[in-house]
């Protein structure tokens, strides 16, 4: 067997969720295992979830979905999920090595995903 692929991406919306759906059908028809977090919303869901979904995975893959739109005196930008950068630092803290990072055009890469 492929391994297990833990899919960390924003779900706010129907696009998000399609996305999510449409790339953990792909990789399960590569072999692949895969988790999506859906509908994962309190700290009980991220301490039975989440976490022990990470510690099953053999990959992690982190979409960073376009949030709000972020406007400075010098810059423009938009940020990444909150929940989805939570979650790649959890991965991270647990040592996670085999990781791939899909950013969507125009997110600043901030916090531990920029660090990365």
């Amino acid at each position: 067997m492929a391994g297990k692929v833990f899919i960390s991406c924003g779900q706010s919306d129907k696009n998000e969720k399609d996305v999510a759906k449409q790339v953990s059908d792909w990789l399960k028809a590569q072999g692949y295992q895969t988790y999506v977090a859906i509908e994962t919303q309190s700290i009980l869901d991220v301490n039975s979830g989440i976490i022990t979904e990470l510690k099953r995975a053999d990959f992690y893959l982190f979409i960073n979905f376009r949030r709000d739109k972020i406007t400075t005196t010098n810059d423009e930008f938009y940020r990444g999920s909150v929940f989805t950068n939570q979650e790649l630092s959890i991965a991270y803290a647990m040592g996670f090595e085999k990781m791939l990072f899909v950013n969507q055009k125009e997110v600043r890469r901030d916090g531990i995903f920029g660090y990365l």
